[in-house]
C-alpha cells in the first residue's frame, strides 16, 4: 500500500515522520521498509504496539473446526534452545498432542536440524499422526518455496515423503468438504468413521489428495 500510494521520492520523509527517527532503508526495498515499520512502530514499547491477547485451547480448537480446518499442533523442537518442556521427547509430545484430540502436527523445517526433525517426524507418523511442513513465508523476504532444514540443509528424503503425504491429506480434506462430503474430521473434531485404523484413513486421504493436486496441476 505504501508503494502504491506514496511516490518513491516521498517515502523516506513520510517514514521518518512516522518513526520520529532517521531511516537508512532504501526507498525501493519493500522487505527493508516492511521490517523497519515492524521494528520502529509495532514492537513492544513502540507507538503502534498492541498488546497480544490469547484465546484458550478450546476456543481455538472450535474456531479452526468451524472454519473447516483440521486442528494441528505447531512443533518447534530445536527451533528453540533449549527445547521446551512440552516437546522434550517425541514420546511425551505425542502423548500431549493425542490427549488434546489432535490428529496432525506441523513443523517448520528451516528452524530444525535434520537429525532432530527426523527423530520427531518418524515418531509422530508411527504414532498415527499425519505430519506437514510449513515455511517462514510471513514477510516479503524472497526465501525458497521448497522447505529445507536449518542452514539450507536438505530435508531427508524419507521425511520429505511424510510431509508430501501430509500435504495430500490436507488437500483431500479441503476438496471433500468443499463438495459436501465428509473430510478427515467433522465439525466436532471426530475422525471420519469410514476407516478402521489411522493408517487406512491417512492412506485413503493421501491417494485422494494426490489425485486432486495432480488434477489442479494439469489445469495450470
Amino acid at each position: 500500500m505504501l508503494f502504491e500510494k506514496v511516490a518513491e521520492s516521498e517515502r523516506i520523509a513520510l517514514l521518518e515522520r512516522a518513526f520520529g527517527a532517521k531511516t537508512k532503508v532504501a526507498v525501493t526495498s519493500a522487505v527493508g521498509i516492511q521490517n523497519e515499520i515492524r521494528s520502529q512502530l509495532m514492537k513492544a514499547g513502540r507507538p503502534a504496539y498492541v498488546e497480544e491477547t490469547f484465546v484458550d485451547f478450546d476456543h481455538a480448537y472450535r474456531l479452526i473446526l468451524a472454519l473447516g480446518g483440521i486442528p494441528c499442533y505447531p512443533t518447534l523442537i530445536d527451533g528453540a534452545n533449549p527445547i521446551c518442556g512440552f516437546e522434550a521427547t517425541p514420546e511425551s509430545l505425542i502423548a500431549g498432542i493425542k490427549s488434546r484430540n489432535l490428529v496432525c502436527a506441523e513443523l517448520i523445517p528451516i528452524r530444525n536440524s535434520p537429525e532432530v526433525l527426523s527423530r520427531y517426524v518418524k515418531a509422530m507418523r508411527s504414532a498415527g499422526l499425519f505430519v506437514t511442513a510449513g515455511t517462514e513465508h510471513n514477510t516479503l523476504d524472497l526465501i525458497p518455496i521448497a522447505p529445507t532444514c536449518v542452514n539450507s540443509v536438505p530435508i531427508p528424503e524419507d521425511i520429505q515423503e511424510i510431509f508430501w503425504e501430509g500435504a495430500c491429506v490436507l488437500a483431500a480434506h479441503q476438496y471433500l468438504t468443499s463438495v459436501g462430503l465428509p473430510g478427515f474430521v467433522d465439525a466436532k473434531g471426530n475422525l471420519n468413521p469410514a476407516y478402521q485404523t489411522a493408517e487406512e484413513r491417512i492412506e485413503a486421504f493421501r491417494r485422494i489428495g494426490a489425485a486432486v493436486i495432480a488434477k489442479y496441476q494439469e489445469k495450470r
